[in-house]
């Protein structure tokens, strides 16, 4: 049944939630998060207590673009909230404004579910592909 709680479903009280915050990446937050700005890139970064512990976007890659997410233990019982899958639909603007393909690698399950209803095409095995 339905709670008048605010619990997000991965045990994170919605009280606990206003401490995450997700803004448009900096080159600085990608330096930090990755310790080096490892591509060209347009993302999002999510904040835990103004730390970056995530990152979701678009990143060049030759021909094409690779939409991807990384982030660290720290954001991971947070991965259910409201406020990062809203992060992870803005962050399709990226895939959308691209110009040329965007493909995606599922690591999982649940990952194959999200990239399915984003609207992602299943390629072949864990590849996933945006094709305009």
């Amino acid at each position: 049944m339905h709670s008048a709680g605010g619990d997000s479903g991965s045990g994170v009280d919605r009280k606990d939630q206003s401490q995450i915050r997700v803004r448009p990446a900096r080159p600085a937050d990608l330096c930090n998060f990755y310790g080096k700005l490892p591509w060209t890139m347009r993302a999002l970064v999510a904040e835990v207590d103004g730390k970056v512990e995530g990152v979701v976007g678009v990143k060049r890659d030759r021909d094409h673009g690779l939409y991807f997410s990384d982030f660290t233990d720290a954001l991971k019982p947070y991965l259910d909230s409201l406020i990062i899958l809203r992060a992870i639909k803005a962050s399709m603007m990226f895939v959308e404004e691209y110009k040329g393909p965007v493909f995606a690698i599922a690591t999982d399950a649940e990952a194959c579910r999200l990239l399915h209803r984003l609207g992602f095409t299943h390629l072949d095995g864990e590849w996933y592909g945006w094709l305009h």
